[in-house]
């Protein structure tokens, strides 16, 4: 049984993987900020969105598109680094 996604299907998957990365990086990134600081989670968001945004670069097929989202699981802690700037 195989199955051609469209585009618009495969963008929709990736956006779905998108989210749920998303998600679990809420929960990791608050329990990083407590282990590493507010200054050691901002380095590693900044790190992650490095990673991510090299291997959307290099990405040859749609499977390196999908591996790029696994560094967004460290991104989340963007929104954090919000917060203590405006405190």
């Amino acid at each position: 049984m195989c199955r051609v996604l469209t585009a618009a299907g495969a963008l929709g998957q990736m956006q779905a993987v998108f989210g749920v990365f998303q998600t679990l990086g809420t929960l990791l990134s608050g329990t990083l900020m407590d282990m590493y600081g507010t200054r050691g989670l901002l380095v590693l968001n900044f790190v992650s969105s490095a990673v991510c945004y090299s291997m959307y670069y290099m990405a040859q097929d749609a499977w390196w598109l999908y591996a790029a989202q696994v560094p967004t699981l460290l991104q989340h802690g963007m929104l954090a680094s919000r917060t203590y700037l405006s405190v």
